[in-house]
């Protein structure tokens, strides 16, 4: 892989991607919504960088548009499918919104046929892995993300289709919640960890899923191992191989932040998330355990 092309550029995970693999030598071009100026992406990214402004309704111009730039699509180039949309947040939206995601991905891998890419990578979800569970064993999938999850297994199977019509490798994967400690994009989970160090209130969690918190520079190194060495048509997890309750996970944070010893990251023995293929594909080592990202935390 020398370069890449990132759809969801600005969004938590595709930022972070972007700064990784430029970290990396690999030349990459930007896709997002935000209209953002040189300066503004030079302190977005670290470095100047191709950025093309394309709403995903709208993603058929990026065809010509990248040719425009002159950015070499065939000279193994991966294309990163992080961008996904809901109304105020990637999750929320009836279903017609969130299905016309898998529409616009599905759209874009053909585009990045079209364009000569070497790879597509999907970024699906964990939620995709507990939607399953639930239809395979006739549980009660009662989930405020029910659209969002039906619509990325939707993507995924669409994708797998049309990667094999295409004759493109294509590769599925599925994130974990990332935690960027540094960012100023937060999610609930940083919201609430962070009122916990700081002693204030935070609402508490309504459910008892199990979750899995991986720290965003594993999930990105992940990305760029999957980039070099991830499998036609493989399925992988990215995340930690374990999962707790938002309220274990909370619980551990308070005691982390009061200074209490002998604390221990409690393993699940539920294995619902599993890291096996990822490790054994592309040799993906996990730096960052649960600990690690509080004490990013509290470097802040």
């Amino acid at each position: 892989m020398n370069h890449a092309i990132v759809t969801g550029s600005t969004g938590l995970v595709g930022t972070a991607l972007v700064k990784f693999l430029l970290s990396k030598g690999i030349k990459v071009l930007c896709i997002g919504r935000q209209k953002l100026s040189q300066k503004n992406l030079k302190n977005k990214f670290g470095e100047k960088v191709i950025y093309l402004n394309i709403d995903m309704s709208n993603i058929r111009a990026l065809v010509k548009k990248i040719r425009e730039t002159n950015f070499n699509t065939k000279k193994k180039c991966v294309f990163y499918s992080i961008a996904w949309g809901g109304v105020n947040s990637l999750t929320d939206g009836n279903f017609q919104k969130q299905f016309m995601n898998s529409i616009y991905t599905s759209e874009i891998l053909k585009i990045s046929k079209e364009l000569g890419c070497q790879k597509f990578i999907n970024c699906g979800t964990m939620q995709e892995t507990i939607a399953e569970k639930s239809l395979n064993e006739n549980l009660l999938f009662n989930d405020s993300q029910i659209n969002y999850s039906i619509s990325k297994i939707a993507s995924r199977d669409m994708c797998n289709m049309i990667g094999y019509l295409e004759k493109i490798d294509y590769i599925h994967t599925r994130l974990s919640v990332p935690i960027a400690p540094k960012s100023n994009k937060r999610n609930y989970i940083s919201n609430v960890i962070n009122n916990i160090m700081n002693n204030k209130k935070y609402s508490q969690p309504t459910n008892n899923q199990l979750f899995d918190i991986i720290h965003i520079e594993d999930v990105c190194n992940a990305y760029y191992l999957i980039g070099l060495y991830g499998q036609n048509k493989s399925d992988y997890y990215i995340g930690t191989s374990n999962s707790l309750t938002l309220k274990e996970y909370f619980d551990i944070t308070k005691k982390f932040f009061k200074n209490r010893k002998n604390i221990r990251l409690k393993t699940n023995s539920n294995k619902m998330f599993n890291i096996n293929k990822l490790i054994k594909d592309t040799g993906f080592n996990l730096k960052y355990d649960f600990f690690d990202i509080l004490k990013d935390f509290r470097k802040l």
